[in-house]
């Protein structure tokens, strides 16, 4: 339940931060981080997809995937956690990119961008 004290840029904050920590692989501190997050808004896509994202990081696919489909039903839209799910229930004989969709904004605009001028 979203805390009513708590704005929604306390929660992009959080999210933010959370993000930082991950691409640094401070995992204790994002754990921390992401934890909080859900306790401002657990109706929230975001916090389920960082912990996707966790516990790829730690190797762990199969909670990744429990975690990106929490965040999928959370939000269907959310387009990072689509993205996360897709690439790792994807069967391919090579090595897997484990490139990761934090649902930051820069990222969404770079894709937009690309799209844009591929077409």
């Amino acid at each position: 339940m979203k805390n009513k004290e708590t704005s929604p840029n306390v929660f992009n904050l959080t999210i933010t931060e959370a993000i930082k920590l991950l691409q640094k692989k401070d995992i204790k501190a994002a754990m921390s981080v992401i934890s909080n997050a859900i306790t401002l808004n657990m109706h929230a896509p975001e916090p389920q997809n960082l912990l996707g994202i966790l516990c790829e990081i730690q190797g762990d696919d199969n909670t990744a995937r429990k975690h990106y489909r929490a965040a999928y039903a959370l939000d269907p839209s959310y387009k990072a956690a689509c993205r996360n799910l897709e690439r790792l229930v994807a069967f391919e004989w090579e090595p897997q990119n484990r490139e990761y969709y934090y649902g930051d904004e820069t990222e969404e605009n770079d894709i937009f961008a690309e799209i844009a001028i591929n077409n």
